[in-house]
Formats: structure tokens, sequence, C-alpha cells
């Protein structure tokens, strides 16, 4: 088949038809797929995420209702049961900076609730939110947690 016959077969009608057909088949595939596959997060929220597990008395009956994710934080907001088996709703706000030779680490946290790890006087220019103290940080930081959560590929899907 010489090059003038395949030109006229691909752009005649029936070549564009055809053409169309299968780019319209192939993005609805790939529409369906990415819309059937769960959304993940970062690794900050995978932090994060670890981190209020260790405050949280009951972690198995968190649930994760909305996640804000920025450049160098996460916000999540959450619900559980807490010891008296009341239905807690709740926030965290993690800031994390990269450390030139520990790699990402915990800057600061803040809950909207106080806790036993919290200041007990709102932070200035935070609104709302109890800052977590620094020595829980520097324990998180040290502890190696960091890099140990993201050598593990922890579940990052979003709510």
């Amino acid at each position: 088949m010489d090059f003038k016959k395949l030109k006229e077969k691909l752009f005649g009608t029936k070549g564009i038809v055809v053409g169309a057909g299968l780019f319209f088949s192939i993005f609805l595939i790939v529409i369906i797929v990415q819309s059937c596959t769960p959304r993940k997060g970062s690794i900050l929220y995978g932090l994060c995420q670890s981190f209020l597990e260790l405050q949280v008395p009951f972690p198995q009956s968190m649930n994760h209702s909305y996640v804000e994710q920025y450049p160098t934080a996460v916000r999540i907001h959450y619900n559980h049961i807490d010891a008296f088996g009341e239905y807690q709703i709740e926030m965290i706000e993690c800031t994390f900076r990269q450390d030139p030779t520990l790699g990402v680490q915990m800057d600061r946290a803040f809950f909207d609730h106080i806790k036993d790890i919290t200041q007990k006087e709102r932070s200035k220019g935070k609104g709302r939110l109890y800052e977590v103290q620094k020595k829980y940080i520097d324990l998180y930081n040290k502890s190696g947690s960091p890099a140990a959560i993201m050598s593990q590929d922890p579940d990052l899907s979003l709510p």
C-alpha cells in the first residue's frame, strides 16, 4: 500500500469517524478508571494522621471527615468516640519543615480543643487553636517517627 492510499483511508470520512470513536472510547475508559480510584493524600497527610492516632485514646473509633492540604501543612477534621463514649468532632493542623539531614520533620501542631499535650492558652494569630507543646513535637521528631512512617508506605486514601 502506498502513502497516498493510506492518507486517503485515514483522512477520509470513514477514517475520521473510526478515529473519533476510538478516541472517545479511550477517553471514557480513562475517566471511569480515574473516578473509581480513591484519591490519595500527600505524605504530610500520613505523618499528621499518625501523630493524631497517638493522641486519640481510641484511634480505632476515629473517622476522618475532611482533609485540607497545603504545601507545608495539613488540616484534618475528624470525629471519634472519647473515653466517656461521647461522639467528638475535632480538628488538627500540622505544619512541617524540611531538615537537610533528617528529612521531613513536624514543625508545629494545633488542636481545636485543649488536650494534655497542648498549651492551655490559645495561640496568638491562630484563632481558636491550641498549640501542641514543643517538647512533644521534638519527642515525635527525635523518635524517628517521620522517617519510619514514610518508609512503611502508609495508607494515604483521603475521605
